[in-house]
């Protein structure tokens, strides 16, 4: 009775290890999201900067200046690619991580419907056959 106690708890480890895995992954996750987010409105808000100068007639100062934000937007644009390419594999590590998670915990239920079973079974065999004490010999 012991082991299979120690092996229920190893797969209450391994399963709690998953979760926090899973949770760890979706946090970066929804971080690269929060980061996409954001400099999409930071690319957005020059669009619409750009529009205003050109009514104004500021051009070629507000064009200077639009060069060095481009230049800073390219490299950051780079660097999301960068995590969008990652974000991708930690999307589908995620979905894989979930998958395992759901198995194991339809494992977990078979594993005590299995176990309330044989407790069942012990049950009846005792009351069956009294206190004698049978060895199967397993």
């Amino acid at each position: 009775m012991l082991t299979r106690v120690v092996v229920t708890n190893m797969w209450h480890w391994r399963i709690l290890k998953m979760v926090e895995h899973y949770a760890d992954l979706q946090e970066k996750y929804n971080k690269l999201v929060k980061k996409h987010r954001l400099i999409l409105e930071g690319i957005s808000e020059v669009k619409r900067a750009a529009a205003k100068a050109r009514v104004k007639g500021h051009g070629k100062r507000f064009s200077k200046s639009l060069d060095a934000e481009l230049s800073v937007l390219r490299v950051e644009r780079e660097k999301e690619r960068e995590l969008l390419k990652e974000n991708r594999s930690l999307k589908s590590h995620l979905m894989d991580t979930a998958e395992v998670v759901h198995d194991a915990g339809e494992f977990l239920v078979r594993l005590r419907e299995a176990e309330e079973a044989a407790a069942a079974a012990q049950v009846l065999f005792k009351l069956e056959f009294g206190s004698y004490d049978f060895h199967l010999g397993f």
